[in-house]
């Protein structure tokens, strides 16, 4: 049997970024914070999850929905409404996969890295055996750059953006 997204509601209301998911704890993010937006694929599909939109603050906490979570486009249209680059393009991904999506800056960049973590005991052996591996993430230089750079203070706007690019291009 498939996995059930519903019930799952993603809203942007009041400057809030809202997640509440049919089962267990959700969360708010405020707009203000907000410096990321991405998308992230597992293998698990299609049991499990396997595609997420992702959300990255200024403290580089990650926040993270289900991509098929009612209400993602009205999300993302309302943090994007030029409709440059906030578009989904590894929905069919089988593998782990990641790209950010806005700001136009960064979009296409990796959001997260993927690291193999060592098969320890019997049953992880043997996963790795039959091709599934186990990975941990870590963000990417590009958004831990984005990061910093929204950190910065705001009178610092115009050179913010210049060493944003210098970042973006090593």
């Amino acid at each position: 049997m498939a996995h059930s997204t519903a019930g799952n509601n993603l809203t942007i209301t009041g400057g809030v970024i809202r997640f509440e998911p049919s089962r267990g704890a959700g969360w708010d993010l405020p707009e203000k914070d907000l410096v990321i937006v991405g998308e992230y694929t597992t293998p698990e599909g299609p049991l499990r999850e396997d595609h997420f939109i992702v959300f990255v603050d200024r403290d580089q906490r990650i926040y993270a929905a289900p991509f098929d979570a009612h209400g993602v486009l009205d999300v993302l249209n309302t943090i994007d409404p030029t409709k440059h680059r906030a578009t989904a393009t590894l929905a069919n991904s089988t593998t782990y996969d990641s790209k950010v999506m806005w700001p136009i800056d960064c979009a296409g960049k990796p959001l997260f890295e993927f690291d193999p973590v060592p098969a320890t005991g019997v049953v992880e052996r043997f996963k790795r055996w039959v091709g599934y591996k186990t990975v941990s993430e870590r963000l990417s230089d590009t958004v831990i750059a984005a990061v910093r750079n929204a950190r910065q203070p705001r009178s610092d706007a115009p050179h913010r953006a210049l060493r944003m690019r210098a970042a973006l291009n090593r």
